[in-house]
């Protein structure tokens, strides 16, 4: 379930100055429950294991047959101002410059019973605040070619992994995943330049990026561990070019072609 609100103010007026502020909000629940039915499971546990170990091992659930099972609430909030104004310097040169101020806030529990699991019951929160940044240059080279040049940021929030099922995990896995309770936040400088021509129905786009990703967030199986974790890459870097190409030879009938070429490297690793 999710509400969000957001509001926009803008000029209209002509002239060589346009602008838009404005402001967004939103709060989000997430219902994430797992479950394992497992016809038979509490009769072979407590033949196994000692009568009612089944039971001692459910961690308050009250569920029949369920090796492993959890509640993974979530609530998400977000709020945000942010801003852009265009300026036309010239004829044919624009500037615009703008941002967005954010603020993160998580708040996850995790709740989990069952022979496979570690009895958890834990709640986490996650938070984060900043400001990312934009600058556009248009310039208008005919009528009929635009270039622009840009420069913007990236932002994605951090967060806290899932318990390793410890009791599922060799000595040597729960050593290489058990180091990653959480990661950090994800930010993204990208610098781009490129160019528009449209002329008699034919139009072609294309542009040159580089983009600096800074604690890039990496998933990966934690082995015998039957999980999942998140962690951080401190550098990486995607340098490519795109290109899109379309014509409308006879009235009705559009064809067009597109295609990029990217290359993403890792700047670091982990040991």
């Amino acid at each position: 379930e999710q509400w969000t609100q957001e509001l926009r103010l803008a000029s209209t007026a002509p002239g060589p100055v346009r602008w838009l502020v404005g402001a967004y909000y939103s709060n989000a629940d997430r219902n994430y429950n797992q479950r394992l039915p497992t016809p038979g499971y509490d009769f072979y546990t407590d033949a196994r294991f000692g009568a009612g170990t089944s039971a001692a091992v459910d961690n308050g659930f009250g569920l029949i047959d369920n090796p492993y099972h959890a509640d993974l609430p979530y609530n998400d909030t977000q709020l945000a101002i942010f801003g852009e104004g265009s300026v036309d310097l010239t004829d044919r040169t624009t500037v615009t410059l703008g941002g967005r101020y954010y603020d993160f806030n998580e708040e996850r529990s995790f709740h989990s019973g069952g022979l496979f699991s570690n009895d958890d019951n834990r709640t986490d929160e996650t938070s984060s605040s900043g400001f990312s940044p934009r600058l556009l240059l248009s310039y208008d080279l005919s009528d009929d070619i635009i270039l622009n040049a840009q420069v913007s940021e990236g932002f994605r929030l951090g967060g806290t992994n899932d318990p390793l099922n410890l009791i599922l995990c060799s000595p040597a896995d729960a050593a290489t995943f058990g180091g990653f309770p959480s990661y950090g936040d994800e930010t993204s400088v990208n610098h781009e330049i490129g160019f528009k021509y449209s002329h008699a129905g034919l139009t072609f786009n294309g542009a040159a990026f580089y983009d600096s990703i800074h604690n890039l967030q990496v998933s990966a199986d934690a082995g015998s561990c039957s999980s999942r974790v998140v962690f951080n890459v401190a550098n990486a870097h995607t340098i490519g070019l795109e290109a899109e190409l379309s014509a409308m030879p006879i009235e009705g009938l559009e064809l067009s072609l597109a295609g990029s070429l990217v290359e993403s490297q890792f700047g670091s690793s982990l040991v």
